[in-house]
């Protein structure tokens, strides 16, 4: 596999994390269930997520982030060459978090089997809240995976917002706090 340890030594140490640290080897496993299913990653960051996700090359990952972040940094996505050349990852520098998104950008969010939900500061709700409302109000038939559920108060109200079916993962996820998030489950994807 090219998620070889030694490979990504040094800088991605967080990466290889255990379960209940950081969230990877959960994206990893729930790849590896998966084929020819289309992820979307909200917040890239450095990539990580989506390397994760890639696991599973039939997979498709479209991972979406801003080139000026919340707090006035400058964002470049995969500052890591070798992350940037997965062919099944596509990133675009879009802030979907807005009323007028772009047609062919909302149709990818809603028509993907899971969405992974990592983007912003986490401290005012807007873009989880528009999210929940995008997906409910078009009946997102998906999964959603939502990080730092834990993370602050603002957070737990979100995760507490959601009345569907949800399921709490974070001894296999993120130490700030990982759920699973199934607003309609006509179509669940995972076993």
């Amino acid at each position: 596999s090219d998620l070889n340890k030694g490979e990504w030594k040094g800088a991605y140490d967080s990466f290889f994390q255990e379960p209940g640290m950081n969230h990877y080897h959960l994206f990893a496993n729930i790849s590896k269930q998966i084929n020819d299913k289309t992820i979307i990653d909200l917040g890239t960051y450095r990539g990580f997520s989506s390397l994760a996700f890639s696991y599973n090359s039939s997979n498709k990952i479209l991972t979406f982030d801003v080139e000026v972040d919340y707090a006035g940094r400058h964002h470049t996505i995969f500052q890591d060459q070798k992350i940037k050349e997965k062919e099944n990852i596509e990133y675009f520098y879009y802030d979907i978090f807005h009323e007028d998104m772009r047609d062919d950008i909302k149709e990818k969010i809603l028509n993907s089997d899971i969405i992974f939900m990592d983007a912003g500061d986490h401290k005012n709700r807007f873009r989880e809240l528009f999210l929940i409302k995008l997906l409910k109000e078009n009946k997102y038939q998906g999964l959603v995976i939502w990080d730092d559920i834990e993370l602050n108060n603002d957070m737990k109200f979100v995760w507490n917002t959601l009345k569907d079916e949800k399921i709490y993962t974070s001894d296999k996820g993120h130490w700030s706090g990982t759920g699973f998030w199934i607003p309609y489950n006509d179509k669940i994807i995972l076993k």
